[in-house]
């Protein structure tokens, strides 16, 4: 893996994921809920399952996407960046859902 380029959109993608990440066990330890009802059943086995189905579903995926950028990187980057701009779209309408409250 040394020498590889680091794509903008992946990069984009993982630190908005490693933020959804932090910002949700921040706010569960202050006692407030998941908003995914999926992860928010997770919570319920603990921290680190939590931790675990969140990383699991934010890798895999770009796993996925940083193996299709060898077959076919337009689409690739095409699909990464439309995954990471839904995914800052749904974090920050959920952070502006909470500030309403």
């Amino acid at each position: 893996m040394l020498g590889r380029k680091a794509y903008l959109s992946t990069t984009i993608l993982l630190v908005v994921g490693t933020f959804d990440l932090v910002t949700t066990l921040m706010w569960l330890h202050e006692g407030q809920g998941e908003g995914n009802p999926v992860f928010a059943r997770i919570a319920q086995f603990g921290g680190f399952a939590l931790v675990a189905a969140k990383l699991t579903f934010l890798y895999v995926p770009v796993l996925i996407l940083e193996y299709a950028r060898k077959k076919r990187p337009l689409s690739a980057e095409i699909g990464t960046w439309i995954a990471a701009g839904l995914y800052l779209y749904l974090y920050g309408s959920h952070l502006l859902a909470i500030r309403k409250h």
